[in-house]
């Protein structure tokens, strides 16, 4: 399972950074399928430039085996909403993508999913 805590507003620099820490962590793990943890609680959205980096991050994930996304969002929906927007046209057939107020409950759920 890879774990991502977003935090403060994402240009294309920090972007970057998570884009690659996310696949080097992601290289681990995905000789099978695997879960990601997105807890955006203090995350401010991201800049235009930042949002083609975390869409090539998506499909690399999804080419890569990726099945189950959990985003943490205390009471967020409209982070969640806009995030979820970046991404809504890489939805893919085989990806299951939740959003939680607490990580507990997205840990409940994949562990229900079998991670």
């Amino acid at each position: 399972m890879v774990f991502v805590i977003g935090s403060g507003t994402w240009n294309e620099e920090t972007a970057q950074v998570v884009h690659d820490d996310i696949i080097r962590a992601a290289k681990e793990i995905c000789q099978g399928p695997w879960a990601m943890v997105m807890e955006i609680d203090n995350w401010h959205l991201a800049t235009p430039e930042a949002g083609g980096l975390i869409k090539a991050c998506s499909e690399w994930c999804r080419a890569n085996k990726l099945t189950h996304s959990a985003m943490v969002a205390s009471g967020s929906q409209l982070k969640s909403n806009i995030l979820a927007a970046m991404l809504a046209e890489l939805q893919s057939p085989g990806h299951q993508r939740k959003r939680f107020d607490t990580k507990a409950d997205a840990m409940a759920w994949l562990a229900e999913s079998g991670f």
